[in-house]
């Protein structure tokens, strides 16, 4: 069945039996069944959630709108390229962007509150380089996939087109960019250019970039970690992924924006990188790489936005300004050390 609007799709009755029916049948595939009630912790616009009790624990459902649909396949991929790293895939439907996906644990998260310091990061940032390592030589197959490209050499032409849209920037709004500012941004086009040609003679593969990696979106079980919730992956520079992983930091455990821990975590994340160049040349170039992070998080936003119908983007209109306006900060701040 569909329906235009995703969240009402799936708070639909109907839907809720086409999709029980599907999981039945996929866990009678592995010789499991259902003990209990499913249960529905979220509904996004993009994405929902479903908590399915099996005979051998709880396994989750997760059901992908049209515009994030390639996240069924790219998570598919990357099981099959690196296992150890993402939580075991049960069954999926790539067409209908459906998955189901083994419990992975505890988050980070729950461990970060909990200890109050940065240790399970200081392990998990340096995993997380090893996967975006080990998959930098297939991101033409994950873009051929559905993977959103923003790699280095299309990056400020996304920029100059996500600009054309003045209903997506709020103008003048309370939320948006003011006129200044977006005449700022308009007139920055070959100083984009230059930026991503100078971050790509540092001699980093680009790779797959999460989008949303921060510590609600990683599993520690068993001294192992696992990261998923891929709907908000690119094709781009790997450094742009601490962007989200230092703002979570910011909100959990309380640190500021020259947090000595924060540097502690950077250094642990830029280790691996080392195969490709000093230490130095490698700060240089996430220097780089984390203004652009926030264009790169921009762009997602405007991809799930602009897909939303008119009443439900209300909550989530002021995201693409605010992150250009990001940007803008993190340029003068650049330009005044």
């Amino acid at each position: 069945m569909t329906i235009d609007n995703p969240s009402a799709l799936w708070t639909d009755a109907r839907w809720h039996a086409e999709v029980t029916s599907w999981i039945r049948d996929q866990l009678a595939h592995l010789e499991l069944h259902i003990v209990g009630d499913i249960e529905q912790p979220h509904v996004r616009p993009w994405s929902t959630v479903l908590r399915v009790p099996t005979s051998e624990g709880d396994v989750f459902f997760k059901a992908c709108a049209p515009v994030l649909v390639h996240e069924v396949a790219v998570t598919e991929a990357l099981v099959k390229w690196v296992p150890d790293r993402l939580p075991s895939l049960l069954a999926a439907d790539a067409g209908r962007g459906w998955m189901l996906m083994a419990d992975g644990g505890s988050t980070v998260r729950e461990h970060t509150k909990a200890d109050g310091d940065i240790r399970h990061w200081v392990k998990l940032l340096p995993r997380y380089a090893d996967l975006q390592i080990a998959v930098n030589d297939r991101v033409d197959e994950l873009v051929a996939l559905g993977l959103p490209d923003r790699r280095l050499a299309v990056l400020p032409g996304r920029i100059e087109k996500l600009l054309d849209d003045d209903g997506a920037l709020l103008i003048g709004q309370e939320e948006g960019l003011t006129v200044d500012q977006f005449a700022r941004l308009k007139g920055m086009g070959p100083e984009l250019v230059e930026t991503c040609e100078r971050l790509s003679t540092y001699g980093v593969p680009e790779s797959v970039h999460h989008g949303d990696f921060h510590d609600a979106n990683a599993f520690y079980a068993d001294g192992e970690f696992l990261v998923f919730d891929w709907g908000d992956a690119s094709a781009t520079h790997p450094f742009c992924s601490l962007r989200t992983s230092f703002v979570s930091l910011y909100y959990v455990l309380g640190l500021d924006d020259g947090a000595p821990e924060l540097d502690q975590l950077r250094d642990a994340y830029l280790k691996p990188f080392e195969r490709y160049a000093s230490s130095d040349r490698l700060l240089d170039a996430f220097r780089i790489a984390h203004r652009l992070s926030s264009l790169v998080s921009a762009l997602s936003w405007y991809r799930s936005i602009a897909a939303l119908p008119l009443e439900e983007r209300g909550d989530y209109a002021g995201a693409v300004p605010g992150l250009l306006k990001e940007f803008l900060e993190l340029e003068d701040q650049a330009r005044s050390c």
